[in-house]
């Protein structure tokens, strides 16, 4: 009888373990597929272009730091401050707002740069969507060559940090190349310098439209 029992037990307790793992499974499918969801929304608009929530939190990111140290600099705040709270007031001014408003001056300036490489046929796509595409493509290209002993430069896996940045990088010089081209110029120096897209940008960023959308007001580090 006490077998019975012992063996009706170890299979309850599998049924349980089993049922508990699949619940598991279920709530990361379901926060997986939520996150990916809330990556893809809209927080804001430039000329009717959409920025992502998730290519605005790697702006927002890199923000971060310079955001800390000019309220530390400036007001000598504590360390048990709220700092990004909704409701955090330092000197008049607002941790999160600042970051914010810092993270979009930051972003609506790259989204124009890739909508001029657009313009300028040197890129075909510059949707979030499709830079976590590349992203994917090149770690699992690099992961290869390690697996095949072909020498990788650089780190053996990007982040997507470091990875938006250095696409951004190459982009823009392809962009300034198309730019040199078209303004006729001899002077070799403005092919390698950000010159004539600094003019360009400068002239024609404050004319966009920018639309915020209920997202960015919710957004916290």
């Amino acid at each position: 009888m006490q077998k019975i029992f012992n063996i009706k037990c170890k299979k309850i307790g599998i049924i349980t373990a089993t049922i508990i793992l699949v619940a598991v499974i279920v709530v990361l499918i379901i926060f997986a597929t939520t996150s990916n969801k809330k990556d893809y929304r809209t927080v804001l608009t430039v000329d009717s272009v959409p920025i992502a929530y998730g290519e605005f939190m790697i702006v927002l990111n890199e923000q971060k730091a310079s955001v800390i140290s000019y309220f530390y600099g400036k007001y000598h705040i504590n360390d048990n401050v709220d700092f990004w709270g909704e409701d955090t007031v330092i000197g008049g001014e607002s941790p999160i707002e600042t970051l914010r408003e810092c993270t979009k001056e930051s972003i609506v300036r790259i989204k124009y740069e890739q909508m001029l490489m657009k313009q300028y046929k040197t890129v075909d796509d510059i949707s979030f969507r499709n830079f976590e595409s590349l992203l994917k493509k090149e770690n699992r290209d690099r992961q290869n060559k390690i697996q095949n002993n072909i020498p990788v430069y650089g780190p053996t896996k990007y982040t997507k940090q470091d990875y938006y940045n250095y696409l951004h990088s190459v982009r823009i010089s392809d962009l300034r190349a198309a730019i040199y081209k078209e303004s006729g110029l001899d002077n070799i120096e403005y092919k390698f310098t950000n010159e004539l897209l600094d003019k360009k940008v400068s002239d024609n960023i404050h004319n966009l439209k920018i639309v915020l959308k209920d997202l960015y007001y919710e957004i916290t580090p």
